[in-house]
C-alpha cells in the first residue's frame, strides 16, 4: 500500500509537470489593446468574403447574443447563416426576427437527420450551399464572438499563408457544476489529446468547433462534413481530413476573441460532456475502464491514505497521501487560472472527478443502448 501511494505521487506529479510543459506551450491570439493598432488592414490590403455558418437546436437562451455578436463582427464582407436544427424552443423565432432587421443573416429550416448523420454536422452541412463566402466559418450557437475575431484569424491565415485557422474558445463558466466538474475536465483533456502538442503539429491536429475558419475550396476537397457524419467529434474529425489532405493549418487558444457558454444547467452539462467523454476515449470499453480505474484509485486512494493515517497517527501514510493530494490541488490551481475561475475552486477537484468519472461511466452505458442523449437526440450504437 505504502509503494502504490508512492507511485500515484509520482504520477501526480508526471502530471503537474506534464500539465506546466503544455501551458508553456500553447499559442494564444487575443484581441489587441484599445489602443493598439494591429496593421492588419495595412498588411491585408484585401480580405476575401467569408460565410459563417451557425448550427443551432434549441439554444433560445443563447442565440441572440450569439448573433448579434456576429453582427457587430469589424470585416468588411461576410454573411451569416443559421441552420435552425428543428428546434422546439423559439431558437427559430428569435433568429429570424433578428434576420428581418439585418439583411446579412439569413435562416434556414434544418430538415430530419438522415441514418448515420450526427446532428450539429448535418445542419452544418445543409448551409454549406447556401454560402457565397470565400471562405467558410463555422462557429456555435452558444459562443459571443469580439468584434476582431474575424478580422484577427483571417489576417493571420493570410499573412502567414494558412488555409484553416481554428481558435479555442475560452469559457464562460457561472454554475457551481460547472465550476466543479470543467477544471477536471480540462485536465483530462490535455492529459489525453495533449491540445498544445497537437496545435500545430506537423502530422497530427486539433480544432474547436467554436471557431473553425476554413478556405472554401479546401473544406469542399475533403468532402466537407458528409465525410465525417457519423463522427462525435466533428471538429477534431474535420481537422484531421484537412491535416492529412496536405493544407496549412494552425490552431490557437484564446481568451478573449470567442467565448462559450455551454452548459446553463446540471443536465445540460451531464449530457455535453456526456456526449464527448465516450469519444474521448477512442469509444474503447477497454480505454474507458482503464481510465475509470486509475482516476478512482488515483483520487481515493489518497484520501483513504489521509484518514487512515491521521486515525493511526501513522505519519509517513499522512506524507504519502498529502503529496498526490497537494500537487492535485495545485493541478487544479493551474486548470481554474486556465478557465478564469476563483482559485479555491481548485479545493473541488476530487469532488469534480469523481462527478466526471460518474458521467463517463453513464456516457459508455448509455452509447450502447443507443441512448446518449444531446439535445433532445439520441445517439450510440
Amino acid at each position: 500500500m505504502v509503494a502504490l501511494l508512492a507511485l500515484i505521487g509520482i504520477a501526480w506529479i508526471f502530471l503537474f509537470v506534464d500539465g506546466v510543459i503544455q501551458w508553456l506551450r500553447v499559442t494564444w491570439l487575443d484581441a489587441p489593446a484599445a489602443d493598439a493598432n494591429t496593421g492588419l488592414m495595412n498588411q491585408t490590403p484585401s480580405y476575401p468574403s467569408v460565410c459563417i455558418i451557425v448550427a443551432a437546436r434549441n439554444e433560445a437562451n443563447n442565440i441572440e447574443r450569439a448573433l448579434s455578436s456576429l453582427l457587430r463582427l469589424d470585416y468588411p464582407d461576410f454573411e451569416v447563416i443559421l441552420i435552425d436544427d428543428q428546434s422546439n424552443d423559439g431558437t427559430g423565432e428569435i433568429a429570424r426576427g433578428i434576420a428581418a432587421m439585418d439583411a446579412r443573416l439569413s435562416v434556414i429550416t434544418g430538415t430530419d437527420l438522415p441514418a448515420g448523420w450526427m446532428g450539429k454536422s448535418w445542419a452544418l452541412h445543409q448551409g454549406v450551399p447556401k454560402a457565397k463566402g470565400e471562405w467558410l466559418l463555422f462557429t456555435d450557437a452558444d459562443c459571443i464572438h469580439h468584434p476582431m475575431s474575424l478580422q484577427m484569424a483571417m489576417g493571420f491565415a493570410l499573412n502567414q499563408q494558412k488555409d484553416f485557422v481554428s481558435l479555442i474558445p475560452s469559457v464562460e463558466l457561472i454554475s457551481r457544476s460547472e465550476k466543479l466538474v470543467m477544471p477536471v475536465f480540462s485536465i483530462v483533456f490535455g492529459t489525453l489529446f495533449s491540445p498544445a502538442r497537437l496545435m500545430n503539429h506537423p502530422k497530427k491536429a486539433v480544432a474547436a468547433g467554436g471557431f473553425i475558419l476554413v478556405k472554401r475550396h479546401v473544406y469542399e476537397s475533403v468532402g466537407g462534413h458528409a465525410s465525417i457524419r457519423s463522427s462525435l467529434v466533428d471538429d477534431v474529425s474535420l481537422a484531421r481530413l484537412v491535416k492529412q489532405s496536405g493544407a496549412k493549418m494552425w490552431t490557437s487558444m484564446t481568451r478573449d476573441l470567442v467565448v462559450a457558454r455551454q452548459y446553463e444547467s446540471f443536465r445540460a452539462l451531464w449530457e455535453g460532456l456526456g456526449k464527448h467523454a465516450f469519444a474521448l476515449m477512442g469509444e474503447s470499453l477497454v480505454k474507458t475502464m482503464i481510465f475509470v480505474l486509475l482516476g478512482l484509485m488515483m483520487m481515493g486512494l489518497p484520501l483513504a491514505g489521509l484518514g487512515i493515517g491521521v486515525f493511526e497517527q501513522d505519519w509517513l501514510w499522512v506524507g504519502l497521501s498529502a503529496v498526490p493530494l497537494f500537487v492535485m490541488i495545485n493541478l487544479g490551481l493551474g486548470s481554474t487560472r486556465l478557465l478564469g475561475i476563483r482559485r479555491w475552486w481548485a479545493l473541488g477537484i476530487p469532488i469534480g472527478l469523481l462527478l466526471y468519472i460518474l458521467i463517463v461511466i453513464h456516457s459508455v452505458v448509455q452509447f450502447w443502448r443507443g441512448k446518449l442523449v444531446w439535445s433532445g437526440r439520441q445517439y450510440g450504437r
